[in-house]
Parts: C-alpha cells; structure tokens; sequence
C-alpha cells in the first residue's frame, strides 16, 4: 500500500491534467476533438523519453497522452487507453509474468482501480489501472531501479538526529491519542516554466471523533472554469464510502478507510493522507511521519505561533518540511518542491488545525451535493463553455435561462438513475 500512495502522488500532477483534458469526451464530439488534439502534443513531448523504460516492461500498444519521466532510477509513465482496464491488467498480468517478474502484491479497490506490484532482481514494477471515464482508461507505470528502491534510500540514509526525531514522534501521539480533530487548509502549487508562473489552490478540511467517525473533503477547479467539484470520504462504524464529482456512479463504497485515504492521495495533492494517517495508525501508513534522514531546522514563527522545523526525505527521494506548531505539536504547515525537465513545482500545504474540541454531527455528515445541484452545476457549466467559445456578450448568456433548465431536464433521469442505485444514507 505504501508504494502505490508514493507512486500515486509522483503522477498525481499528470492524472490530474489528463482528467481534465478529458472530462465530457463522451458527451461532444468538439471536445473529443479537442482532446485528442491535446493527447498527440504530449505524446510529441514525451515519446523519446520511452527509450529510458526497461524493455521487459511492456508499455502497453496503443497508449495516447504518453507522459514520461526519469529521475534519478525512477522511472514513470502515464497514458490513455481505449481498451477497458480489465483488458489492461490481463496485458501486463500476462507479459510480465512471461518476461521473467514476479507478483508482489495485487490491490483491487473495489471500484475498477486496480494496482499490481512486481518485482525481480532487486527492481519494482508499479502498475495502476483506473476504469474508463468516457472514452478512456488511465494507465500508469512506475519502475524503480534497485538503488532508487525506498528499502534502498532509507539503507544508504545518514541516520536521523535524535532531536528531530523525538519531535515527529511526539506529534505523532497527540495526533494517535486525541480525542476529535478538526481542520481546514490548503495545498498551494506554484509552477514555475519558462517565463511564467502560474498557480494552483486546492482547499480541504478533516473532521474526526475517536473511534471511527471521519470525515475529509477537498475541491478543485478545472482551468479557465469557476466551478470547484467536491470529493468526500466519509466513514464511520458501518464502514466507509466515497463521493467525487464528477462520478457517474455516485457513492461508492470502499473496502476500508486507509484505501480511501490512500487512494484520494494524489489527486489531493497528499492532503486526504498526511493527517488522516497519524488519527488513524496503520502499517500501511504513508503520512506525514513517514520520512527518514531527519534534522532539525532553525525554529520560525508562522501567523504568530512559535514553530519546529523539521526537514526529512520520503520514499521517493524528495525533501520535505515540517512546520510543528510547539504549544499545540500540531502541524502547521509542509514544504516540498518537485523538479521537471520543462518546469518545477513548489508545493505549500497549510493547516488550522483543533484537537480536543466539539465537533458537530453537520459536520459528520456524509452530505454528498444533491443529484439536481450537480445536474444544474454541469449544465450552467456547459452553457457557459459554450457561449465563451462563441464570443457571446453576457446580455445572451443570461437570457439562455431556458435553454439551461432544457440541458438539465435531458441529463437528471439518467444521472438520478445511476446515483440512487448506489446512495447511503447518513
């Protein structure tokens, strides 16, 4: 489980972007069009980085929107498929098994995504299918050379210092003994390209009773739209389940907690993991504790409060830092930066963070948007998309009142539909 949340979170920023070039290709043939204009110019950018992945891992025919990367013996790679991800698994269940790998480890979330593990003299092999969303399939490689394993790094890692380590491990139990937790923040992307720098907020928020009552919730936006889609875990002692929009199956119920969490991970940019993990201990844990090569940084002030500093590597070889409030040894904030051949990305997630208050049953609640908000939302966005391509003043847009109601009659039946088969009551 470890892994694939690392390797989750390493193509998080490619799944993100293909999704959203993505969204609708079922529904207009322009953005079919538009899409696949989009897909051959990542595969122009990224194709001769193919060369770099070992050749007894097959990358599977026909893949659009290849992207690639190599850094350092980690190799990953990210495309689209027209074939089903039950077609997918069996190719490499398949070919890799004949080409010498073994099977490690084969994760099945219940809901269509899929992650097989493989390994053979010393190198790893990461395999993640996700089901179709309209024409496509998400397919991601991750091969890891055996000096860049994780084992690897921590093996050939200087030692923590003491110092750094007692302040992690004491955040770590108020985090494990608390009583309710509750917070909101944001994570913060900045790409830097080449004369330009654009920027990226995802806010979230956490709500937790001790044993088992969770709920966490983050949105983001599509570019160039004002709509921000919202994506629940929610559980409690009859188990947990998940809502994301846009989700044409509606609720979804999971096999446990940890591969929810574990699985919002990178789309949530690691905020759905990094504090959902120390409330929740467990082996497979891939929080925020879970770094190595620790030290002690100079301590700062943030808004006022006094904070630890704590720099560590995770798996993948990337630095991180943590800002430790020292009153409360809650976290505050985390430091990371990640850097592409074309770009960088300087990632800042932010906490306000509460233990030991009283949080309400509203905030509890499951409350996944009603099936006729989301209808109308998508329809209004449609509209809209529609109306700025052409050039319209706003006078029309709003007078297209009308045709809005029409769109959104036309899509609920079949929506109500496929959401109510699968809702849970609070």
């Amino acid at each position: 489980m470890i892994e694939s949340c690392r390797f989750v979170a390493s193509v998080g920023c490619c799944t993100i972007l293909l999704d959203v070039l993505l969204m609708g290709c079922s529904n207009q043939t322009a953005t079919v069009t538009d899409s696949d204009r989009v897909l051959a110019i990542i595969d122009s950018r990224s194709r001769e980085k193919l060369n770099d992945f070992p050749k007894d891992v097959p990358v599977y025919p026909g893949l659009k929107g290849v992207a690639a990367t190599n850094d350092h013996g980690l190799r990953t790679l990210q495309g689209m498929s027209e074939d089903s991800a039950d077609a997918v698994r069996t190719y490499y269940e398949d070919l890799l098994g004949k080409n010498g790998w073994t099977k490690a480890k084969s994760e099945d979330s219940g809901d269509g995504f899929v992650g097989l593990t493989y390994t053979k003299d010393g190198r790893q092999v990461h395999v993640m299918v996700s089901p179709k969303r309209g024409r496509f399939a998400s397919v991601a490689l991750c091969h890891v050379d055996a000096g860049a394993s994780p084992e690897a790094r921590r093996a050939a890692a200087q030692p923590d210092m003491p110092e750094a380590r007692e302040v992690v491990d004491r955040m770590a139990n108020v985090y494990a003994t608390c009583a309710s937790y509750r917070d909101k923040g944001f994570v913060t992307d900045t790409f830097f390209r080449k004369g330009s720098t654009e920027v990226e907020k995802t806010p979230f928020s956490t709500a937790f009773v001790r044993p088992d009552r969770f709920r966490f919730e983050y949105r983001d936006q599509f570019p160039s739209s004002a709509r921000w889609y919202r994506h629940i875990i929610h559980s409690d002692a009859s188990g947990t389940r998940t809502w994301g929009d846009p989700c044409e199956s509606g609720v979804v119920q999971e096999k446990s907690l940890e591969l929810a969490i574990g699985g919002f991970a990178g789309v949530s940019g690691g905020s759905s993991d990094r504090v959902p993990s120390m409330l929740l201990p467990s082996k497979d844990s891939c929080g925020a504790t879970d770094l190595f090569q620790l030290k002690r940084l100079p301590d700062e002030n943030l808004d006022g409060a006094a904070c630890y500093r704590i720099e560590g590597m995770n798996d993948l070889g990337e630095v991180e830092s943590l800002w430790i409030d020292q009153q409360s040894m809650l976290l505050r904030r985390i430091d990371e930066s990640c850097a592409f051949p074309d770009f960088r990305v300087e990632t800042e997630t932010t906490y306000e963070p509460e233990i030991g208050v009283t949080i309400t049953q509203r905030e509890l609640n499951f409350a996944p948007p009603a099936v006729l908000a989301v209808v109308l939302a998508d329809s209004v966005e449609r509209v809209e998309r529609y109306f700025h391509r052409a050039g319209a003043p706003g006078v029309l847009m709003a007078s297209s009142a009308s045709l809005l109601l029409i769109a959104a009659c036309v899509t609920s039946v079949r929506r109500i539909r496929r959401r109510t088969r699968h809702t849970v009551p609070n």
